[in-house]
């Protein structure tokens, strides 16, 4: 239990100043336009806002966003 303490301890630490607001009208839109959840849509977001790709092995955001969404072999290749 003391090293899951200190290791859920040493874990906040490194996200804590790692976290980003998401715009709810445009995960919605999102969700709305592709037909994926808001919570799937919500890393979508961020990966554009963040300007990043979004590795993901869901097939229907893949599929949604295929200029965004990566698969983890397609990321590493």
């Amino acid at each position: 239990m003391a090293q899951a303490v200190i290791t859920m301890s040493d874990a906040e630490f490194v996200i804590s100043n790692r976290s980003y607001g998401v715009d709810s009208a445009r995960v919605l839109e999102l969700a709305e336009l592709s037909g994926c959840t808001a919570y799937d849509c919500e890393f979508v977001f961020l990966a554009e806002k963040l300007d990043v790709p979004l590795v993901t092995a869901d097939k229907k955001v893949l599929a949604a966003y295929p200029d965004i969404a990566r698969t983890m072999n397609a990321f590493v290749a």
